[in-house]
């Protein structure tokens, strides 16, 4: 999310062509996509850590909660949407101001 904040703040704040927003745009989706890979598969492993602790104790199984995975796999989803969205027009959605010129 910090990846995708920054990579946003740039595309907003800088006065860069629209093909490298584009570019940084792309860039936040298909990383925001890998997350979501990432992110699932950190689950899958701890979930099965747990679950050899948890037979190493002679404890029973316990089901997964996929709540939280759920909820920020669906945020990120979102910001891949949005930034893939808004790379096919960057300047219809960010306007960088220019600075104004002084006048002799």
């Amino acid at each position: 999310m910090t990846l995708t904040g920054g990579l946003w703040f740039a595309v907003a704040s800088f006065d860069i062509s629209d093909r490298a927003r584009s570019m940084l745009l792309v860039f936040a989706g298909i990383s925001n996509l890998l997350m979501i890979i990432a992110l699932i598969r950190l689950r899958y492993v701890m979930q099965r850590v747990l679950a050899d602790i948890r037979s190493y104790d002679g404890k029973g199984k316990i089901g997964g909660n996929f709540i939280i995975v759920g909820t920020f796999c669906a945020l990120l989803l979102f910001a891949a949407i949005g930034s893939f969205v808004t790379s096919y027009g960057p300047s219809t959605y960010f306007t960088k101001n220019a600075p104004a010129k002084a006048t002799p």
